[in-house]
Formats: C-alpha cells, structure tokens, sequence
C-alpha cells in the first residue's frame, strides 16, 4: 500500500475504534500499517505522559502534517475524536483517487519521454550534430531529469511554497493556483463546519482552521479572518467580505456562506462548500491529467519535426547548390 492508504486505513480504523467506545490508548496498540505502527507506539507513550492526541502529533512533523494536527486539535476541544477521524480518512481517500488519475494518466507519456530521451540524441548524430559519445551522455542526461527534479519537488518544493510571496505567487499561477486555492478552501471549510458543528465559536474555529491550510498565503487570510472578528466585532462573512480573494467568486464562497450565516446553519454550508471544492478540484486535475500528456506528445512530434526538416535539409543541400 502506498502512504496514502496507509493514513486512510489509520484514520479510519480510528474513527470505527472511537465510534465503538474504545479508548483512545487502546486504539492506538493496533497493527497499523507502513510507518504508522512505530508513530502510534510514539503517540501511545506521549498520551501516558498527558498529552493531548493533537499536541502529541504536534511533536511528530515527519508523520502528521499541520492540517492532521489541526483537525485533531479541534476533536480534542469538542470531544468529537470520531468524526475527525472520519473527515481525515475521507480527504485522503480523496488524495489517493487524485495521486492515482495524475499517474495512471502519466504512465505512458513517461514512456515515450524516455524512448525519446534515447531518440533525440541519436537523431543528432545521424545530421552530423553530435558525436556518438556526446549523444550517450546526453540521452543519459535526458533519462536522469525527471528524477533530478522529482528529487528536488520531494525534498524542498513545500519548504519553498511556504514562504508566504510565493505562496501568493503560487495562487496567480494559471490552472494550478486554482486548483491549490480549492484544496485549501477545502480544508479550511472541512475544519472550520467541524469546529462550528462542536460548539466552537467563529472566532476560535476560524483561527484553528486556518492551520489546516498548506499555502501560506491562504493560512494568513483566514488567520486575518478570526483577527478581525474578534477586533471589529463584525461577523465572519462580514470579515471575509472585507479581505477578498478573486478566485472566492468562482465557487461562490461568499454567497454560500453568508446564506449559511442568515440561516443559522454555518456549519452545514462550510461543509456542503468543502464538499464542492473537493469535487471541483478532482474534476480539475481529471482535465489536467489528459491535457499534459496531450501538450507532452505535440511538444515531441514538434522537436522530431524540426529534427527530420533539419536532417532532409542537410541531405538536399547539395542538390540546392547544382541548381543555384
């Protein structure tokens, strides 16, 4: 199983646990899967010492992110454990149906990028351009660049988008600044429902769901909201009408919260909007999976192009010369 399914079955052999009266202790000495077996003996002994479940995952970065710790944060507070756990399970089940459309859909362009890794090179040598060991340390650059910059996303791509320029940065980006802006809106409205659902008021439901976020940029504006709430005294879609992002008109943040707000049913439109953005952003990558793929192929067939033009360019130059 990959580590996503690992966390789905973690999280939500959690929520069945709790759903049946099992103590939190006794949950956590389960045969978990992966690396989750040695992180729940960690957070069994920091829970003996008494520790909360969401500052004992506080102390463990490599295992939980910020937006894990923050939803258990808020089931501590409310004593509502299982339907975080529930929430948790089902946005990673949503997180491996997405990693798995991004590479099933990248599978077979993978292949051809590396045939042509080999290709290319070679094509070089046969127009004269390259040597034939100039060409093998190329098509062997060419097989290593995908996995240089994997290595490079894996091991600093997050630490980077979490300086908050480039977290703003990221949002401007076409497609894939949407796309990030709905997986967060996501979080923060799935946090925000649970806290309001407990009991936990606007204010401090705003502030604990704010670090659900991953972008930084977005972390800081929910942040702002529960700031402002408690200053102004105004209500929370009076303070999110007055920091506003663009992108809140495409999924109607505002107009679907503030009809929650009249209604008295916040939670239930936070929750209902979260659902949305999920599906959104699923439908987004869907069509994003079949467009790169479709930009890789034209990109290649146009580099052969001019390739093979260039290579019967070179083989006719003579003939040109006779005729001039």
């Amino acid at each position: 199983m990959s580590a996503l399914q690992h966390r789905v079955v973690f999280y939500g052999t959690l929520a069945s646990l709790e759903e049946a009266g099992v103590p939190l202790l006794r949950a956590l000495q389960q045969r978990f899967p992966g690396s989750f077996r040695p992180a729940a003996a960690e957070l069994y002994g920091m829970l003996q010492q008494g520790l909360r479940l969401s500052e004992a995952m506080a102390h463990l970065p490599r295992h939980f992110s910020g937006f894990e710790t923050a939803l258990v944060e808020v089931g501590d507070l409310s004593g509502r454990r299982e339907a975080v756990f529930k929430a948790l399970r089902d946005w990673f089940q949503l997180a491996w149906r997405l990693r798995s459309k991004v590479i099933s859909s990248l599978i077979y362009p993978a292949l051809v990028y590396h045939a042509a890794a080999v290709l290319v090179p070679f094509i070089d040598v046969l127009v004269g351009g390259l040597t034939l060991e100039r060409a093998a340390l190329q098509a062997a650059g060419l097989m290593a660049l995908p996995w240089v910059l994997w290595l490079l996303v894996r091991t600093l791509g997050q630490a980077i988008l979490d300086l908050p320029v480039l977290g703003r940065l990221w949002l401007a980006v076409p497609y894939l600044g949407g796309l990030s802006y709905r997986l967060d809106s996501s979080r923060f409205l799935t946090a925000f429902g649970l806290c309001l659902r407990a009991g936990i008021g606007s204010i401090r439901g705003a502030a604990l769901a704010a670090g659900a976020c991953r972008n930084p940029a977005l972390r800081q504006r929910f942040a702002r909201l529960s700031e402002a709430m408690a200053t102004a005294g105004c209500t929370f879609c009076e303070a999110l009408e007055a920091d506003p992002l663009p992108m809140d008109a495409d999924i109607a943040l505002l107009d679907v919260l503030r009809a929650g707000e009249i209604s008295g049913r916040l939670d239930d439109a936070s929750e209902r909007l979260a659902r949305h953005c999920q599906e959104d952003a699923e439908n987004r990558l869907t069509r994003l999976a079949v467009i790169l793929p479709n930009l890789a192929y034209l990109a290649l067939l146009v580099y052969l192009g001019i390739r093979i033009i260039g290579f019967y360019g070179k083989l006719m130059a003579p003939v040109y010369d006779l005729l001039e």
